[in-house]
């Protein structure tokens, strides 16, 4: 049997070549999760994700978890003046954020040219902090942006909240409406052309 350090290399290698080929086809953001070959080959499934630009879509580096996203739910924001709003509501009760500046700072630095452009806030609650959560790359469909959420949850769960969000600019010209999946499952539909 194969040593461990042979058996990454393999499957390092099978996914980088595989993700070459998908992203020369489809010129897209191209996910890679190898969990049929790092099964095969005894390894813990591993993702890989190969980021090329999906018709100007980029994400925001927010922090992933945080305890002041259970103030609001999932969003567009097409204005300055409606990013301010949600701003100064989303981070009144400064006591109940971890990182409240983190998060402020990154919506401000992502910059986003509200004639062209829209942000997405994409939220996901779960009941159990021990449930892992993993929101991939978004994919465009149409002119759908889609966001996968995908969990995992453990044979016994802890009894505390915890509150997941990505955040994305979008193109308004490339994307009319955004869409949330959880486990496959559509969780939320937000128009962008038609939000404030």
């Amino acid at each position: 049997m194969p040593s461990l350090l042979a058996r990454r290399a393999v499957l390092e290698r099978a996914a980088f070549l595989l993700g070459l080929l998908v992203a020369m086809k489809y010129r897209v953001c191209t996910i890679l999760a190898v969990v049929g070959l790092a099964t095969s080959l005894a390894i813990p499934a591993v993702v890989f994700v190969m980021s090329l630009n999906l018709k100007g879509i980029r994400t925001v580096d927010i922090p992933f978890e945080e305890t002041g996203y259970s103030h609001f739910e999932s969003t567009v924001i097409r204005s300055r003046d409606a990013a301010d709003r949600f701003l100064n509501q989303a981070t009144a009760k400064k006591d109940s954020w971890n990182n409240r500046v983190g998060f402020n700072t990154a919506i401000r630095n992502a910059r986003v040219d509200f004639q062209n452009e829209a942000l997405i806030l994409l939220r996901h609650t779960e009941g159990s902090g021990s449930i892992q959560v993993q929101y991939r790359k978004p994919y465009l469909q149409s002119k759908t942006l889609i966001c996968d959420v995908q969990r995992q949850v453990p044979g016994i769960c802890t009894c505390d909240m915890a509150y997941y969000c990505a955040a994305f600019v979008v193109p308004i010209a490339d994307v009319e409406t955004v869409e949330l999946r959880v486990d496959g499952k559509q969780t939320a539909v937000l128009s962008v052309k038609n939000a404030q």
